[in-house]
């Protein structure tokens, strides 16, 4: 009896369904993740280019309006410019609001070549300095440039109820109407335009909440199928092997009693 209790044991069948399980969930949560992860990331590299394009198309029209209308006017009636005069800081910020008014722009600063902000739609900002990091040297350098100022995430992922701000900060030359003047591609100091994207970034984070649900749905619904019939063919193997077991017993007994 022994004998045959450790022949059961050695023959004990393999664990089909437990085996199924395990491996099946890794399969369905990890390419889940992986295609939430590369779609949302996609989608906010779309939004990105998007409100960058967006924003250097306004400051195309805003370096027109502001040196027609403020740039010569002011060097023609003053000699030079000093936004330290509040007639002067007054006509600049005129130009700038009614260029901007009806466009998505939350904020417009103009940095001197220097790096100081001397004029900003926020007058609390005007004065300061070493804001712009490396963006603004790029653009002093005549290169456009912008960056994503945003808080916190991991991996993309932003499951919480608390909406985060994203702005979209992009920096623009500041440059002389080449065809008014003879030199060519004179920067003056550069534009900093800050649009606030957080709806549109809340709109990917719930797109992509909604595809991974969706997808964790469709899946748990496939894994469940699947595993009802590893079950069920688990329980035919269980039975043939069981089956086959008996008929080796009886054909053990068979020979035991011939010999």
């Amino acid at each position: 009896m022994q004998m045959r209790a450790k022949a059961r044991e050695s023959i004990k069948p393999f664990r089909l369904v437990k085996y199924f399980t395990l491996t099946s969930l890794v399969v369905i949560l990890i390419p889940t993740l992986i295609l939430a992860i590369f779609i949302s990331q996609r989608a906010k590299n779309e939004l990105f280019r998007q409100s960058e394009q967006y924003a250097l198309l306004v400051a195309i029209n805003l370096n027109h309006q502001v040196f027609s209308q403020f740039v010569l006017p002011t060097v023609l009636k003053y000699g030079r410019i000093t936004l330290s005069n509040p007639q002067q800081y007054q006509r600049l910020d005129t130009v700038v609001r009614n260029t901007i008014h009806g466009f998505k722009v939350e904020r417009v600063d103009v940095y001197n070549l220097e790096g100081v902000i001397g004029y900003s739609t926020d007058r609390s900002l005007v004065g300061l300095s070493g804001l712009g990091g490396r963006d603004l040297n790029l653009a002093r350098e005549g290169k456009s440039s912008s960056r994503l100022v945003s808080r916190g995430s991991f991996l993309g992922f932003e499951l919480g109820g608390v909406a985060k701000q994203r702005q979209l900060k992009t920096y623009i030359p500041l440059r002389m109407e080449q065809h008014l003047l003879r030199e060519q591609d004179r920067i003056l100091g550069v534009f900093e335009i800050t649009q606030d994207i957080s709806e549109d970034y809340a709109a990917i984070t719930r797109f992509q909440n909604n595809i991974i649900l969706s997808q964790l749905v469709v899946m748990s619904l496939l894994f469940f199928v699947l595993r009802l019939i590893v079950k069920r063919a688990e329980g035919i193997i269980a039975k043939r092997s069981e089956e086959r077991r008996r008929l080796e017993e009886q054909l053990h007994q068979a020979e035991r009693l011939a010999a």
